[in-house]
């Protein structure tokens, strides 16, 4: 198995949201460390989604999805 791919797509997940908490105004340690929380879980779901899915349309999907609820709570919160 080939996890190159799905940690590649976790790794420019967390900074473009580490990037975009920067830019809300987060300090960089809370920064620091939702971000290596959110790369650990990513990860993890892209790997599972890399086992069982061939296509490149499922870590597409969740990426989207995952940027809305960002963008949500973000709304939510501030």
């Amino acid at each position: 198995m080939n996890y190159a791919r799905p940690v590649h797509f976790a790794a420019g997940y967390a900074v473009s949201a580490g990037l975009l908490s920067l830019m809300v105004g987060d300090s960089l340690l809370s920064v620091l460390l939702s971000g290596a929380i959110l790369f650990a879980y990513t990860a993890f779901v892209y790997m599972v989604v890399d086992r069982y899915n061939d296509g490149i349309l499922a870590p597409i999907g969740i990426l989207t999805g995952g940027a809305l609820i960002l963008v949500g709570a973000a709304f939510v919160v501030g």
